[in-house]
């Protein structure tokens, strides 16, 4: 029965673990449990349910960057502000573009928004982006967060 189990728990892992080795497309997301009077609710912090980074390679070198955020209430302004792209050279992350506008909605308690980018075939990249929340008392929030790499083709 053990053997059972174990061999179980380990095609799991592989199926989970192997797709994203071969995939066209890498997301990341986050999301944290916490306890509020005594019911698990999922979300990142107090003005942030979850973000998602989603890169997929498109050919000819393109990226196409999915940027995706859920606030934790609709908020007044909710995207992401800025972002970077990285590019690994000889295994260090070096930002090759940086400062890119983002996007933003108004009023709203989640905002989706996509980017192309160019980069050159057989190169790996990834994101860092700056996801905005500002709440109808004014306060704001800015949360930096890394996608998961892709090789653009």
């Amino acid at each position: 029965m053990k053997k059972i189990i174990s061999a179980l728990l380990l095609v799991s892992m592989l199926a989970i673990g192997l797709p994203s080795l071969a995939s066209d497309y890498v997301e990341f997301s986050a999301e944290i449990s916490t306890f509020d009077d005594g019911v698990i609710i999922q979300r990142a912090d107090d003005f942030f349910n979850s973000y998602t980074i989603g890169l997929s390679k498109q050919g000819s070198g393109k990226i196409n960057i999915t940027f995706s955020v859920t606030a934790y209430e609709e908020s007044s302004v909710l995207g992401v502000s800025s972002y970077d792209v990285q590019q690994k050279v000889n295994g260090t992350w070096t930002t090759v573009s940086s400062g890119i506008t983002g996007s933003v909605g108004y009023n709203r308690p989640s905002y989706s928004f996509e980017q192309m980018y160019s980069g050159t075939a057989g190169c790996e990249y990834r994101v860092y982006a700056r996801f905005y929340c500002m709440k109808y008392t004014g306060a704001t929030k800015t949360n930096g967060v890394y996608s998961g790499s892709i090789v653009a083709n």
